[in-house]
């Protein structure tokens, strides 16, 4: 089965023409609300802030093609509800390595916390296996870190 290499939680990704070689923009691991009481005044069910999430998979074997791998990409919020966010078929037959792209405009607004983003994969409807999970901190401006 194929290997995931990275995970990256980003605000967009650039392809250079010809090569496809992608250049990540912006990494994210926190959302800041400069405002806490407007924020929560209003209360919005779902958050507007676009981000991608932008993955990397790779043959076992560089040297052999492997059939098609279905990625999913799954959040869990801080409340413990969970959301399908996509999934995706990766070619490893043809190439010897695949991005996955998936493009997210708003997430649920479960209350500040940690938002979790679950990257899983499979191969011919076998089991699924955990590639990472990337962490998203979503909290007002004023929250101190511990630790």
């Amino acid at each position: 089965m194929a290997d995931h290499v990275y995970s990256v939680l980003c605000q967009e990704v650039l392809f250079e023409e010809g090569t496809k070689l992608a250049s990540i923009i912006r990494v994210m691991e926190r959302v800041n609300i400069t405002n806490r009481e407007e924020f929560e005044k209003e209360n919005p069910p779902r958050i507007p802030h676009p981000m991608k999430i932008f993955s990397w998979f790779v043959r076992s074997d560089y040297h052999v093609g492997e059939p098609p791998i279905t990625v999913r990409y799954n959040l869990t919020a801080p409340d413990g509800s969970k959301e399908r966010l996509g999934l995706l078929e990766l070619d490893l037959n043809e190439s010897t390595g695949a991005h996955g792209l998936v493009s997210i405009r708003t997430f649920p607004n479960k209350g500040f916390g940690v938002y979790w983003f679950d990257i899983s994969f499979s191969s011919n409807g076998k089991r699924w296996k955990r590639a990472t999970r990337l962490p998203m901190q979503f909290w007002p401006i004023e929250h101190k870190e511990v630790g």
